[in-house]
């Protein structure tokens, strides 16, 4: 339960407007949004499933995923998004990147366990109906006073006037990146807003390139089978390509094992309080700040090795969740135990 104030010379008729005031103590993650309207004719709950991410401190140097056309329009395509939701699940990034979806239906449900925030458009695949889903094709979302992440799910030869208006509301932000679906964004629009990254998964040309003056480092999806690990340092790219090549993407073939996977050594589910984990790593590149969550009885615990991240508490004060960060090397193994914390005396 959250306090909260209503706006009310915005209120009109069914709309209303209110700002929530976030508790300080209130642990990172993924939360539904639930609202209880009460006293009129439209009373009932209106719930919008992992619709608010709350962080201790917004990133400086972000890391996004992005992958794109891979053609999720039924079952089986899904089922391989999913997988690789478990993927960027252990990656750890702040925010994933796609381009050019189809069945908002079916990756709606794939993205459904995914822990990261994630901006997505539609491209020349798409199936009718997506804006029902995920909106208007063309909007802004901002990661703290840092980063802003244009969606644009248009051609750009189409209107542009909206992009230039919502990227204009933000003369201040130094991370600015664009999901495009085509990467052609005319070069004094990319300059002007000095644009730092475009992500796009339909385009010609060069896969990784910079563009303009700024410049804009373009990053172009190679196939369906891969996605890639983007690294800012210092509000440019550092790195965005798999083992020192200079276009490749993370390879991660649709019938392979997944290329980052966890075995634990007990049931995930709360029911043990200690617990171990083997991460393995089948990429030639090294995973910097992967993440774990162990599911426990609510308690004191210890780590072995790792960086603990959050502990989150459930509603009835039975288990907690404790998030661990790691670095896990190139096709290497990495293993984290977690115990009871024992005392000195102990």
């Amino acid at each position: 339960m959250v306090p909260f104030d209503e706006d009310k010379a915005a209120a009109y008729y069914y709309d209303r407007e209110i700002m929530v005031r976030v508790p300080d103590d209130m642990p990172p993650g993924i939360y539904d949004l639930t609202v209880t309207v009460a006293g009129n004719a439209r009373a009932g709950v209106c719930r919008s499933p992992r619709s608010v991410y709350v962080v201790n401190r917004y990133p400086i140097d972000p890391v996004f995923i992005s992958f794109g056309h891979l053609d999720t329009s039924g079952q089986h395509q899904a089922e391989y998004l999913e997988r690789l939701v478990d993927v960027i699940n252990v990656i750890g990034p702040d925010m994933v990147l796609c381009s050019n979806a189809c069945n908002a239906g079916y990756v709606s449900g794939a993205l459904a366990s995914l822990d990261i925030p994630y901006v997505i458009n539609f491209g020349n695949h798409q199936f009718p109906g997506h804006e029902a889903w995920y909106g208007d094709p063309v909007g802004l979302v901002d990661y703290g006073p840092n980063i802003s992440v244009l969606n644009f799910g248009l051609p750009w030869h189409c209107d542009q006037s909206k992009a230039k208006s919502l990227l204009n509301s933000r003369p201040k932000t130094p991370i600015r990146v664009v999901n495009a679906f085509e990467p052609n964004a005319p070069i004094p629009f990319l300059d002007r807003q000095q644009i730092r990254l475009i992500h796009d998964a339909h385009g010609t040309g060069k896969k990784v390139a910079d563009f303009g003056a700024t410049p804009t480092r373009r990053i172009g999806k190679t196939n369906s089978e891969s996605f890639r690990i983007v690294r800012f340092l210092e509000n440019s790219v550092a790195s965005c390509t798999y083992n020192g090549h200079e276009t490749a993407p993370v390879p991660y073939p649709r019938e392979s094992p997944p290329p980052i996977t966890l075995s634990f050594k007990h049931a995930n589910d709360g029911t043990h309080d200690s617990n171990a984990v083997t991460v393995t790593n089948r990429l030639a590149d090294a995973i910097t700040n992967g993440r774990v969550c162990f599911i426990l009885p609510s308690g004191e615990y210890q780590i072995d090795r790792g960086r603990h991240e959050s502990l989150v508490t459930s509603d009835d004060g039975q288990y907690i969740i404790l998030t661990i960060r790691l670095n896990i090397p190139a096709n290497g193994v990495e293993v984290i135990r977690v115990e009871p914390h024992q005392s000195a005396e102990e």
